[in-house]
């Protein structure tokens, strides 16, 4: 069971919505665990607020902004603002900031001019570097000494920072960009793999595959294991089963099953059709 799981266990077994993690005093961020379920729930954010979705998915809105949540999807929501959520199985880290803190201030720090957005929204992978910088900064509100304030704006500012990298790589992420990745690392990658990769959620990266290429991640790297697998083929020094393990595939029979979906023959037929062309004879 994961920490997440473990922590939507004690939540249930509690029987209530929220765990507070700390009350927070001074200059201190107060920090909670919310639990939400199917029946939608609003609130009204009496400062400036971090929110960080680690489970569940649907509908969030904050003022008159709505989207489709996702695990990994952050906000930083300014005070005042209404927000409403429904979430299947939803889990949700919300850090509610000091006084001290203002978007106005973090623009600065991030050396963001007036007009430019910090970013309201964002999607990052919960064990990638941004969300792990999320996560930091929200595990700061256990300390209440004289330094607590500083370091957790210092976390705070670094998981924005990653934040709005990863959305300016993903307005980058091409086609061309997607298939270099993959033709690096189709032996052994996974959709997972590939998206902590690029510090995005898997489900928020499955979407973009799909709308950038038209195919889904799975079918562009069966795609390459496919064509390597030909290429391999044609060469007489290599076995059958030494090319299964090269282009990563550890079972024989799923491996002629692709093959025989793919070129309509199996890997022997191929082979002899391919020692043909080259005018070898064994």
């Amino acid at each position: 069971m994961t920490e997440i799981a473990k922590l939507q266990k004690k939540l249930q077994e509690a029987g209530d919505a929220t765990l507070p993690l700390s009350k927070g005093k001074g200059q201190t961020a107060a920090c909670t665990f919310v639990l939400l379920g199917d029946k939608a729930e609003g609130w009204k954010n009496d400062s400036l607020t971090a929110l960080l979705l680690l489970a569940g998915t649907g509908r969030f809105r904050a003022g008159q902004q709505k989207w489709q949540v996702k695990p990994g999807d952050w906000f930083l929501l300014a005070a005042g603002q209404d927000c409403k959520a429904s979430l299947k199985e939803g889990l949700l880290v919300q850090l509610v900031l000091p006084e001290a803190f203002s978007v106005k201030d973090l623009k600065k720090d991030l050396m963001l001019g007036e007009a430019e957005e910090v970013g309201t929204h964002g999607r990052v992978a919960v064990d990638g570097p941004a969300g792990a910088a999320f996560l930091a900064a929200l595990n700061e509100y256990q300390t209440s000494d004289s330094v607590s304030s500083v370091l957790l704006k210092s976390q705070l500012l670094t998981a924005l920072a990653l934040a709005l990298r990863a959305l300016n790589e993903v307005g980058s992420l091409s086609e061309r960009e997607i298939r270099r990745y993959i033709s690096e690392n189709y032996v052994s990658t996974s959709v997972k793999d590939a998206a902590a990769y690029y510090q995005l959620s898997p489900n928020y990266f499955s979407d973009l595959v799909k709308k950038k290429t038209g195919q889904s991640f799975i079918e562009l790297v069966d795609e390459q294991k496919m064509e390597t697998a030909v290429r391999l083929l044609a060469r007489p020094d290599l076995s059958i089963k030494q090319i299964i393990g090269l282009v990563g595939y550890r079972g024989k029979s799923f491996f002629y099953e692709k093959f025989g979906k793919y070129y309509g023959m199996s890997p022997a037929a191929k082979r002899k059709e391919l020692f043909r062309q080259q005018g070898i004879n064994l």
